[in-house]
């Protein structure tokens, strides 16, 4: 999946070196997120026009998000060098993307209740404030229908396995006339900060 993707922006290199907890709190995703954008420009060549393009599943999508705008603020990034494909990530209102200019693309399946439940716009827990489920500021948002009958065997709930190989396959090729449609002047997001 990776080198499909990578493909798809014009990466030529790969960069697989990163691992987070993947604790179920904010505070575990921001120093995550941290790690992530400090990973990120240690080990990227500064030097090259190649993209930087961030593949997060779940909250693993909020990582990315919240690292293209550390990566923009702290380390200089520009907005424009940055791709993010957030796979079933679920929208928490402490992880927006800030900058119309970073590339965006969030992977959908129908009814994903792990998605939905969540999000802080689910209302699932009382805590969270109600309102929208899925991440904003996108270029496009993808939607598939979850090709597995089970997904038990992979360890994962129904309907939010979209990082497994039948599922890449089906939203893969929208993602690419996604990209390509943004790269011949497609319409771009909203309610951003620059």
């Amino acid at each position: 999946m990776q080198w499909s993707i990578a493909n798809i922006f014009g990466n030529k290199s790969l960069g697989l070196g990163f691992c987070w907890n993947g604790k179920n709190d904010d505070e575990s995703r921001h120093k995550a997120a941290e790690r992530l954008a400090q990973h990120i420009f240690d080990t990227y060549d500064k030097s090259n026009k190649e993209p930087i393009t961030l593949i997060g599943h779940s909250h693993g999508g909020n990582l990315a998000i919240e690292a293209a705008n550390i990566l923009i603020e702290k380390h200089s990034v520009k907005a424009e060098q940055i791709n993010i494909v957030a796979v079933n990530t679920p929208r928490e209102h402490d992880f927006v993307l800030w900058h119309k200019d970073v590339n965006i693309f969030a992977i959908n399946a129908f009814d994903d209740k792990v998605q939905w439940g969540g999000s802080d716009g689910s209302g699932f827990f009382k805590k969270s404030p109600r309102g929208d489920t899925f991440i904003g500021n996108t270029d496009k948002t993808i939607w598939y229908k979850d090709q597995y009958k089970s997904d038990k065997k992979l360890g994962i709930e129904l309907n939010h396995g979209g990082i497994y190989s039948k599922n890449v396959k089906v939203w893969i090729l929208n993602l690419k006339k996604a990209v390509d449609n943004n790269k011949a002047g497609g319409t771009k997001k909203m309610n951003s900060k620059n």
